[in-house]
């Protein structure tokens, strides 16, 4: 099956955090080098080990286009 280059999720997702789904994820993660990307309207509120958890924060909003080119770079 395919592996994806980048895993995106939201922190604030109704049934768990995006903390939570990387945490779930992290030996899927680690075993295929996935980059993670977390978006939070309040990085302040992360907790204090989510630089262990993700490769990058990215502070809401967050345009459509921002995402497109940043994909673009990480994919290559």
């Amino acid at each position: 099956h395919d592996v994806p280059n980048v895993v995106l999720v939201d922190q604030l997702m109704p049934k768990c955090s995006g903390t939570e789904v990387l945490e779930e994820m992290s030996d899927y993660i680690s075993k295929h080098q996935i980059t993670t990307i977390l978006i939070t309207a309040s990085p302040e509120a992360l907790p204090h080990n989510v630089d262990k958890q993700v490769d990058m924060v990215l502070q809401k909003p967050v345009s459509y286009r921002v995402l497109v080119d940043l994909a673009k770079q990480l994919v290559g």
